[in-house]
């Protein structure tokens, strides 16, 4: 009789007990709280170490020299920015050879200027960590640019357009973009004028 009693009380409390962990079970996981955040970085700064040259047969002027190139892009769309910059040229002597300054329109010929990126958590812990789209490709610039070539004795300024053709890449292990790239101006003054070449290479932050 005690056998029988035994058995009937195992089957009261065992599913007793069984709900009672599943109930825990569900109060420990719900409710799930599902995050989302996505961002789009809309600025980016470019910086670049340069080698300049530029000859002029009419008046037998040969200048070339290194130098350094800064410059700001603000992506309008994921394929068009705007922006401007400032640069210098080094002479021979050490001294300043030529003041830059541009405006430039940026197009994105392949890929897009914009880098997007997506973080989604559950309940504060982060589940998935993933970019859409990383900034890189190739790069087309209509630039509006001002050069002030330092003389002996005064400074003679130049204006006029370029073009700037560039890559840039997004380098994984150090988690950064770099960009090569190469720069024409037709620059004039009065009846005088100059074409520039610059070769940069640098980093886009």
């Amino acid at each position: 009789m005690r056998k029988l009693s035994d058995l009937i009380l195992l089957f009261i409390v065992f599913p007793v007990n069984g709900i009672a962990s599943i109930g825990n079970e569900i109060e420990n996981t719900l409710p799930l709280v599902v995050e989302e955040k996505h961002s789009e970085e809309k600025l980016s700064l470019m910086f670049q170490g340069t080698f300049f040259t530029v000859t002029n047969d009419e008046l037998g002027t040969d200048l070339s020299g290194i130098g350094a190139s800064f410059q700001g892009i603000y992506n309008l769309t994921s394929k068009f920015g705007v922006g401007g910059g400032a640069g210098t040229v080094m002479g021979e002597d050490g001294g300043g050879a030529a003041t830059i300054l541009n405006w430039a329109f940026t197009y994105a010929i392949t890929g897009s200027l914009t880098s997007k990126s997506s973080e989604y958590r559950i309940s504060g812990r982060k589940v998935v960590d993933a970019s859409n789209s990383l900034s890189e490709g190739l790069r087309a610039q209509v630039l509006l640019s001002q050069y002030y070539f330092n003389g002996s004795s005064s400074t003679i300024p130049y204006a006029g357009v370029g073009a700037h053709v560039y890559y840039q890449k997004h380098i994984a292990i150090t988690d950064s973009v770099m960009v090569v790239g190469l720069r024409f101006d037709q620059l004039f003054n009065n009846e005088v004028s100059l074409m520039p070449i610059t070769v940069g290479i640098g980093a886009i932050f």
